[in-house]
């Protein structure tokens, strides 16, 4: 059933998971984890401050949401993700007045579980194995038709032809090509002066920017672990000054880290943007709350910050000559891609093969490929996909193309076009696709300039720490 659940309302539910993906809610970032001065608020929106008890009802909402859509694998900061996007959401949608009557859930429940066999037992069952209440579970679906009301007022989506006829050749068309590779390490002896690398330096200064780093100690308690021993913590984290001070009161060892960006792992959290951010805020030698991760919770100190900054020729003199010369090679791969395309032009030249032999360079054919697939020896390019899939057989494309490890000229072997007959047949499959992924962008967009206009402000966590 739940499998059933998914397929049956996926378009309704995807845009809620598209916004959970970003990165630390986008809220986090903006302002302090720890700036609200009374515990029981944790937010405002407009000139209404929101207290915990409040907030609790969303909390619920968005539990039964995950439940759904993820099962049981959701963390609490996903959770507490999820319960402020229906908070804003509906705060908007009481704002318009937005309405759902009890014959409207009715209907969709019926909908969810069979409307035209409709089997409480089933029903029960279902909400049974999941831990949640009838009266709870119809409640979330008054509230996400809500949601459905208000995304249908603002949000218009519009499919032309051309975009379903592009998307369907992009998925069924193949080519076949043959390439000339001339590699930038063909070029690795080249000489270059201290004056091109110093002038280097300074047209290109922000390819050598530093970001800014952090420094941090950290405790991490497994779940369990933090259950048995959570008072404890609770109370010596309060008193204590530093993880070290923390760490000996608690008999356990901590964790420093080298100098972290925000994508840099931190050992045994792996990639975490969102403690990073945390001890960004944090002043320098004082301990965070204690902070619940997937991973357990964890407590840190910033030990210390480094500020971004573009550093000094001196200090990466040796960076800005291997880059310059990578640049020097890649132009002088160039140049020489430019000269065998000018002889392919003056002489009319169309068979690669001995071109590569007069060149001393690699000649190569490759199997048949989609718009979107890996070309062999190649590579993923979406400017060179679009170019081989709009020229013709026995074209040879009229540009060098300058990628990872080296400049290729491209020969369009074989095209293979999409037929029409099936196109006709899938045409309405593929404008529902391109509908949905328009219609999850136009919803983001909707959401971020929620966030702007009610003026949002998360002053704290709902989890106690």
């Amino acid at each position: 059933m739940l499998t059933k659940f998914k397929t049956r309302h996926i378009k309704r539910i995807l845009w809620f998971l598209v916004i959970v993906i970003v990165p630390a809610f986008i809220l986090w970032g903006s302002v302090s984890f720890f700036s609200a001065r009374k515990r029981s608020i944790i937010g405002k929106i407009e000139n209404h401050f929101i207290k915990k008890e409040e907030f609790f009802p969303y909390i619920q909402l968005a539990r039964i949401h995950l439940l759904i859509t993820q099962g049981r694998n959701f963390s609490y900061p996903q959770l507490e993700s999820q319960a402020w996007q229906f908070y804003i959401l509906l705060w908007k949608a009481k704002k318009e007045g937005i309405e759902i009557k009890d014959e409207e859930v009715i209907k969709e429940v019926k909908k969810i579980f069979g409307e035209k066999k409709f089997d409480k037992q089933v029903y029960f069952n279902f909400l049974r194995r999941l831990h949640i209440e009838p009266r709870a579970f119809e409640e979330y679906v008054r509230r996400r038709l809500m949601i459905e009301k208000l995304l249908k007022k603002f949000i218009k989506v519009k499919v032309e032809d051309e975009e379903i006829l592009e998307l369907y050749k992009k998925d069924k068309e193949k080519a076949k090509i043959s390439y000339l590779f001339i590699p930038y390490a063909r070029f690795k002896n080249i000489s270059i002066s201290q004056d091109e690398i110093e002038k280097f330096y300074q047209k290109n200064k922000t390819l050598f920017k530093e970001e800014p780093k952090v420094k941090i100690r950290y405790l991490i308690f497994s779940k369990e672990d933090f259950k048995k021993m959570e008072k404890k913590i609770e109370r010596l984290q309060k008193k204590a000054k530093t993880i070290k001070e923390l760490s000996k009161k608690l008999n356990r060892n901590y964790k420093e880290s080298g100098y972290l960006t925000f994508n840099s792992p931190i050992e045994e959290l792996g990639w975490q943007p969102d403690l990073i951010r945390i001890a960004f805020s944090l002043p320098k030698n004082s301990l965070s709350k204690i902070i619940p991760t997937e991973k357990g919770y964890v407590i840190l100190e910033k030990v210390d910050e480094k500020r971004e900054r573009i550093p000094s020729f001196e200090e990466v003199k040796e960076k800005v000559k291997k880059k310059a010369l990578e640049e020097k090679a890649k132009k002088e791969a160039e140049k020489l891609g430019e000269e065998i395309l000018e002889k392919i032009k003056e002489k009319n030249i169309m068979d690669l093969k001995k071109l590569a032999q007069k060149y001393k360079i690699k000649y190569k054919e490759t199997d048949f490929f989609k718009y979107y697939d890996y070309i062999e020896g190649v590579g993923l390019n979406k400017r060179l996909s679009e170019k081989i899939f709009s020229a013709k057989k026995g074209e040879i494309l009229p540009q060098v193309f300058l990628l990872e490890k080296g400049a290729y000229i491209i020969k369009i072997e074989e095209i293979l076009l999409a037929d029409k007959k099936e196109f006709l047949k899938e045409k309405e499959r593929y404008r529902e696709k391109i509908y949905l992924k328009k219609e999850l962008i136009e919803e983001l967009k909707f959401f971020n300039q929620l966030i702007k206009e009610l003026n949002i402000k998360i002053l704290s966590s709902f989890y106690p720490s």
